[in-house]
């Protein structure tokens, strides 16, 4: 099956998963990023994760940052001078306007 980038959501009420489709240009594929809700609650924040082949014998780590906005159900990829080198499996939080890796 081709890769693909898809996000999930867990509808509280109901209890269960949901598929949410995203529009236009996506993240390539990747295991091991992290994300932080955006203090406008309306905004995901995606740093690193890595791709392995299908034999794991090679990995790629992203030091890429992305944003993915609930509404649009669109992706946007964000242009930073600095950023962290690139990671997985890495721990990230937001703290007012501080995001800490």
């Amino acid at each position: 099956s081709p890769l693909t980038v898809i996000i999930c959501r867990f509808d509280l009420e109901k209890r269960e998963w949901k598929l949410w489709n995203s529009a236009g240009i996506m993240p390539a594929p990747r295991s091991s990023a992290q994300a932080v809700l955006m203090p406008n609650g309306k905004q995901l924040l995606m740093f690193g994760g890595e791709f392995g082949t299908s034999k794991e014998n090679k990995f790629l780590h992203f030091s890429d940052t992305w944003i993915y906005d609930f509404a649009s159900h669109s992706w946007r990829s964000l242009s930073l001078k600095e950023h962290p080198s690139g990671r997985s499996g890495h721990r990230m939080i937001l703290v007012q306007d501080r995001w800490i890796v």
